[in-house]
């Protein structure tokens, strides 16, 4: 199985360490498909591909043009990926993987286990992490009622499958364009890249990984359970990300492989975003002090 990533020279060191966990986890079953943003040095895909045995190598420089092309008749999708980095990994990984299934994993995921397959044999869905909140870069209000887009709940790029048959620029440019660009609507622009593999794994019935195994949170204390198989090292999780893979590295030289779970992923729907205002507004509440404290 081919199996993409994305890094760059800032998260060099510690994302070919948690890479190195990925490929202990699978096995024999995995080849690596690295790509860079652009700011890969020679002497820093030497230290990747020495750490990364049998990792293949992607170098922005070589596969630029071949891009652009494939994108000329979307501008939209020209002007996205020029203004975020997130726009690299929506349009250059998956045009160029070649083949009927991109499958893709973030620099800064850590497995403690071996597992036995990382997506299940039904390759005609969608399979995702699944996160505690919506990382959408317009309010959910906004996508679910306003423009009456479908979309999976609580999905978490960093890491997941989709089939190429539902990767469709035409309707990623339209998003961009018609909800993206709109200056009325409040946006994130990196979360654009999120929201639209959203979108499109909304398109066939989903799956995404148990929150038992797959620990992916902001909000929830990471707890080390006999369960958990991989952690995605969030933004307040990253000072921790040596301790972790100095654990992985011991944990994974232990037991057998084990089974991943994968649930049946829901729509976004009118009560899912009235719960998720509540919660956003009370967390805000929290965070700046309850009146009359």
């Amino acid at each position: 199985m081919d199996l993409h990533t994305l890094i760059c020279k800032r998260d060099l060191r510690t994302g070919t360490a948690s890479l190195g966990t990925v490929v202990e986890a699978l096995g024999d079953g995995v080849r690596l498909q690295v790509h860079d943003d652009g700011s890969l040095q020679p002497e820093d895909w030497d230290y990747l591909l020495e750490a990364l045995p049998g990792a293949v190598k992607w170098a922005r420089a070589t596969t630029e043009e071949q891009v652009l092309e494939r994108l000329s008749r979307h501008p939209a999708c020209l002007r996205y990926r020029a203004a975020s980095a997130m726009g690299f990994k929506l349009f250059d990984l998956p045009l160029l993987c070649g083949a009927p299934i991109f499958s893709y994993v973030d620099s800064d995921i850590i497995f403690f286990k071996r597992i036995e397959r990382l997506f299940p044999p039904d390759s005609e869905s969608a399979i995702y992490l699944r996160s505690d909140e919506e990382g959408f870069c317009a309010p959910a209000p906004e996508l679910h009622w306003k423009w009456k887009i479908p979309m999976v709940i609580s999905l978490n790029a960093g890491l997941f499958q989709v089939p190429m048959e539902l990767y469709d620029l035409d309707r990623i440019e339209w998003f961009l364009r018609e909800v993206n660009e709109r200056k009325d609507v409040w946006r994130a622009r990196d979360l654009a890249e999120q929201t639209i593999w959203a979108m499109l794994a909304a398109r066939r019935p989903a799956y995404h990984y148990s929150e038992q195994q797959f620990h992916c949170s902001r909000f929830k204390k990471l707890e080390l359970t006999d369960d958990l198989v991989a952690v995605h090292c969030l933004y307040h999780l990253k000072p921790w990300t040596d301790k972790l893979v100095q654990r992985a590295k011991s944990t994974l030289a232990q037991g057998e492989p084990v089974s991943l779970a994968w649930e049946r992923a829901r729509l976004l729907n009118g009560l899912d975003v009235i719960v998720r205002r509540i919660q956003r507004a009370f967390r805000k509440m929290v965070s700046q002090g309850l009146p009359g404290e």
